[in-house]
């Protein structure tokens, strides 16, 4: 091995921070270790692997900006072939100098002799991750890709550069930081092809490795007869055909039968595959995949398509936004949307404080009236009670006699014995009532009664008892009541 590949890492200390020097040591195949530091810049992380080599993300040591370093697989390091061609893509993005198109800023070689490209860093994904994760794109997002695909292509064909692998896996989509759609950049120059001085004219190196991808490659590269600018329209239209249809024009388990279909075969149409793709759509692909390059259509042709449909296609949504009720026209539709949003909200606040007002009014009122009212005494609306029914009956006794009954009565028997002052009847026994010794009166039968006629003792029926009941004590009398 030569000595120039044979390089070594001598670990080294610089502003503080771990730095690596190269001597001595074989980086043929190696990795770059995080902290080498390539010119100004110290590495990262490796973020991929390409066919040329490998990219590294790395950060300047002083000022501290973000950088992709491109450096060259050490199998190609033999070959002037890819280093010029290495070269040659510094040459032709600098030449083009187009914002769809990724820049690069600076190149040189390694220690072990291999060359590098540092290019600005893009964050995000590429299409052909993309289109991994969700397999094929809504059309509107498919068109705007495709519109500034032909933008960056079209800087290149002014510049008089074909790029000769254009595929998803060099279209990058850039994530935005104010969080707006992706900004696409066309990656990977080092196959392009400078038309006006016809340098690298064959479709294959002199170790037989074919230039492009033969998933994507058009017939004239497969056949060796030339490439110009319709080669990248037949690229193109193989991209957009995946990014609609979810897979590619032609799918085959080797690469032979790929080149083989691109020579031979049609492939189905787009709209065979997916219903909503316009007859216009439709058609600008099929005549993209067209064997022949004059067949093709012109970059200014694909363009002015791409736009009228980008144009019909919001133009569609717009109608659809109108067709449906209670939505303004397409282009306020999001706007109309939050604003009918907040007008239900409001009023749906408004009415909620109505019924809350309401409640509290209605409370005040009746404790107010509740206050104030005399109190209500309610009615016994109950029937009055037969008086019929009932069979005791009630003597109120008169006041005056009452008080007639109450007065003294003197004693005769005193007086004289025989002063003709009846005796007690037989059978009137003195009793106790209420603490008083009274006298109580014989029975009386009952009318009706089996012994009428005949009271207790020997007194005529008919004979009057005396009206104050006489008794041992002449003030006790009988209050029946």
């Amino acid at each position: 091995m030569e000595g120039r590949d044979r390089v070594s890492l001598a670990e080294t200390r610089t502003a503080g921070s771990a730095s690596f020097s190269l001597a001595a040591y074989d980086l043929s195949h190696a990795d770059l270790p995080p902290g080498t530091l390539v010119d100004d810049y110290r590495i990262l992380v490796k973020l991929g692997q390409g066919g040329m080599g490998c990219v590294y993300g790395a950060t300047h040591h002083v000022i501290g900006k973000k950088v992709a370093i491109k450096v060259v697989d050490g199998a190609n390091l033999g070959t002037s072939s890819a280093l010029g061609r290495f070269l040659l893509e510094a040459r032709a993005v600098n030449k083009i100098g187009h914002p769809n198109i990724v820049d690069i800023f600076s190149c040189g070689k390694l220690d072990d002799g291999r060359g590098y490209l540092v290019m600005e860093w893009l964050d995000g994904e590429s299409l052909a991750d993309c289109l991994e994760r969700t397999k094929r794109l809504p059309i509107p997002e498919a068109l705007r890709i495709t519109g500034e695909i032909c933008k960056a292509l079209d800087a290149a064909h002014r510049n008089g550069i074909v790029h000769r692998d254009l595929k998803p896996h060099n279209v990058f989509l850039e994530r935005q930081a104010d969080g707006g759609l992706p900004m696409v950049k066309l990656l990977d120059f080092g196959l392009a092809k400078e038309v006006d001085n016809g340098s690298d004219p064959a479709w294959q190196t002199k170790s037989g490795k074919l230039l492009g991808t033969p998933m994507y490659l058009s017939p004239e590269q497969a056949r060796g007869t030339g490439v110009d600018f319709q080669s990248d329209i037949y690229a193109l239209g193989a991209t957009v055909y995946e990014m609609l249809c979810g897979r590619p024009p032609f799918v085959a388990e080797t690469s032979v039968e790929l080149i083989a279909m691109h020579l031979e075969r049609e492939p189905l149409p787009p709209r065979s595959l997916r219903d909503d793709i316009s007859a216009r759509l439709d058609g600008l692909i099929f005549k993209m995949l067209k064997k022949e390059p004059a067949d093709r259509p012109s970059l200014s042709d694909v363009k002015a398509v791409i736009t009228a449909e980008m144009e019909g296609s919001v133009d569609r949504r717009r109608a659809i936004v109108r067709a449906t009720p209670g939505t303004a026209n397409g282009s306020e539709r999001t706007s109309a949307v939050h604003l009918g949003r907040l007008r239900a909200l409001r009023n749906g606040l408004l009415a909620i404080l109505a019924v809350g007002l309401l409640v509290a009014i209605n409370r005040r009122y009746t404790a107010t009236n509740t206050a104030t009212a005399p109190a209500i005494t309610p009615v016994n609306m109950a029937p009055p009670p037969d008086a019929s029914q009932h069979t005791l009956t009630f003597t109120r006794i008169n006041p005056s006699e009452r008080a007639k009954a109450a007065a003294p009565i003197p004693d005769a028997r005193a007086q004289s014995p025989d002063a003709g002052i009846p005796s007690a009847p037989k059978g009137l026994k003195s009793a106790k009532f209420r603490g008083r010794n009274v006298e109580r009166r014989p029975r009386m039968e009952e009318p009706g009664d089996s012994r009428v006629g005949t009271p207790q003792g020997n007194e005529p029926p008919n004979k009057e008892l005396p009206t104050p009941l006489e008794s041992e004590n002449k003030n006790d009398i009988l209050d029946p009541f």
